[in-house]
């Protein structure tokens, strides 16, 4: 603030003019002033003679003179100093005042005087704008107590400035001119007269309306997630763990203050730590992980079945802070399926089991024939070795058969892999080649050998291609055609199969994935079902639809292409041995 007691060269040249406007009336003084002495001097000189010689006298009338002189002129610059002073504090006064009411006026926060009964004696424009009323004066006019939403709140705040004289950071909700409602938080304070009693108070709003709509929101959320059944991890970039709900605890069995800091790992079994750091890259370089079934490891050691969606936090900026990750407890469920995958896979074996006594047969006779002949017959070296050769070639596949029946009859170990589809299907179609050709059903493929590999497990897929196949079977009782095709679509891999069977009726085919639905009195009703479920597992779909004109009907089925960012760790041979 500048010193209003420093001289500046205008106030410095306007004393000096006032000054020099004063030097004919000090002259006048001392004019006036010697004249008196003067004539004092010469009465005294009169009545005492003897006292002071006429020199003397002078000279005390000159210093006289001078000393009236000097004190005029002081009187009169005192009089001037004092004049200008208060001149420069009126001045300072009004210029304080202006920069007070222009911060009072610009300020964004809303700034009041009120009374204690109530009355608003003064607001700044911003308090006016925020609680939506047209002016000041309409605002003027409304009593404080008619603001405020709840009374309570009045009540509370004069309370508390009755205790100490001051309110920070309250919050209160008020009424806008419209109605509407906003929330504030109010600093309030008491001005005092000499007496002590309050003459008014001051005091500055701040719209928190927002605030508090977004810390509702945090609020809900936070509950949210509290009561989530599944459990909800927050981590930073690099896997360390920092938040962790209710449900998390339950799942792995860890509290919070045993978890938190912590790397992820810990929650990795043996077997599966190539995924996480492959997981974490792809988070970080703005991708997604949905629905990903792995493996997980409890506080105990006990492994369980988990599905992780993983996804990159942002922040305001767009900037990648942080990984959520939300995994629920699948474990009763792949117990389930594999249960009912068990039953449906011995159920649809039956269904092949007659096709597959012709394969078996047929080898075991060629066997026999052979052996009676080296046997019961005196054949040549070269005609015995030539049996026997044959006997070898019958054995091996023989044994082929049953590799591959049990390859269907066993559970596969429950790991995703790179597999190649052509080699699934071929594998699957040895199985079938018998059915089809005994129910008349003409097979033509068009899947070229170079497709791109999808995540899966071969087991379940060839699962998936047994049950469409034979559904399409059942479709076609006096015979027909099968068509398969697949293709790559963006990054998915799209296979069909389509029949020139009847359509499926509109009322049917909404239902058609549901489980025990069937229109077949001798079927489970979950073949269908169940491939519905594994495609969903790998990450895919399965829909039907029915061909135009009632010429057939297809079922697509979409897969992901192999991303080896998910890739887990697994002692599997290559595909083509299974």
């Amino acid at each position: 603030m500048k010193d209003l007691r420093r001289d500046n060269p205008v106030q410095r040249n306007l004393r000096q003019s006032h000054f020099f406007h004063l030097l004919p009336a000090l002259a006048r003084v001392m004019l006036i002033t010697l004249s008196f002495m003067v004539i004092f001097v010469i009465v005294r000189h009169w009545i005492y003679p003897d006292i002071m010689s006429w020199r003397g006298q002078m000279v005390t009338i000159g210093f006289s003179a001078f000393g009236a002189t000097i004190g005029a002129y002081i009187a009169f610059r005192t009089y001037f100093d004092v004049s200008e002073y208060r001149q420069r504090t009126l001045e300072a006064l009004r210029e304080s005042e202006d920069r007070y009411r222009g911060l009072f006026d610009r300020v964004p926060v809303g700034l009041y005087r009120t009374t204690p009964d109530g009355q608003i004696l003064d607001a700044n424009p911003a308090l006016v704008e925020m609680l939506g009323y047209p002016d000041l004066e309409t605002l003027l006019a409304v009593n404080a107590r008619d603001v405020f939403i709840n009374p309570e709140d009045r009540q509370r705040e004069m309370a508390l400035l009755d205790q100490a004289g001051v309110v920070i950071n309250i919050e209160i909700q008020l009424r806008r001119y419209d109605g509407a409602t906003i929330w504030v938080e109010d600093t309030v304070r008491s001005i005092l007269g000499t007496e002590g009693r309050v003459l008014y108070y001051d005091g500055s709003l701040e719209d928190i309306t927002e605030r508090k709509g977004a810390d509702e929101v945090r609020a809900w959320m936070a509950s949210i997630v509290e009561s989530s059944d599944d459990a909800i991890i927050g981590m930073t970039l690099d896997g360390t763990i920092i938040t962790w709900n209710s449900a998390a605890e339950r799942i792995y069995g860890y509290t919070m203050n045993e978890i938190k800091g912590h790397s992820v790992f810990i929650l990795t079994p043996s077997g599966y730590n190539d995924e996480l750091p492959q997981i974490l890259d792809r988070i970080k370089n703005g991708g997604r992980v949905e629905h990903y079934e792995t493996v997980r490891k409890r506080k105990s050691g006990e492994q369980i079945h988990v599905s992780l969606t993983i996804s990159p936090i942002l922040n305001v900026a767009g900037d990648i802070i942080g990984i959520s990750k939300i995994a629920r407890d699948i474990t009763e469920r792949k117990r389930m399926e594999q249960y009912v995958l068990r039953t449906e896979r011995l159920a649809a074996m039956g269904n092949i089991t007659a096709a597959l006594a012709h394969e078996v047969k047929n080898p075991l006779q060629s066997i026999l024939n052979n052996l009676e002949l080296a046997l019961n017959f005196s054949l040549e070296s070269d005609e015995t070795e030539e049996c026997l050769q044959v006997c070898l070639r019958e054995v091996e596949r023989l044994i082929e058969i049953t590799q591959r029946m049990l390859g269907f009859v066993r559970p596969e170990r429950e790991a995703y892999h790179p597999i190649s589809i052509p080699v699934v299907w071929q594998r699957t179609y040895a199985l079938l080649n018998k059915t089809l050709q005994l129910a008349a059903i003409q097979v033509t493929t068009d899947i070229p050998e170079n497709l791109p590999r999808v995540m899966g497990i071969p087991d379940q897929i060839s699962q998936v291609f047994l049950n469409l196949v034979l559904n399409v079977r059942q479709a076609l009782p006096s015979g027909g055609n099968l068509h398969i095709e697949a293709r790559v679509e963006r990054e998915m891999l799209v296979l069909t199969l389509t029949n020139n069977g009847p359509p499926i009726p509109d009322e049917h085919i909404e239902h058609i994935f549901d489980p025990f639905f069937t229109t077949k009195p001798d079927s489970t009703g979950l073949g269908l079902y169940i491939s519905h479920t594994i495609i969903q597992q790998h990450g895919g779909t399965l829909s039907v639809q029915n061909l135009e004109g009632g010429k057939g009907m297809s079922f697509t089925i979409t897969l992901p292409i192999a991303d080896r960012a998910v890739v887990t760790t697994t002692d599997w041979q290559e595909v083509t041995s299974v």
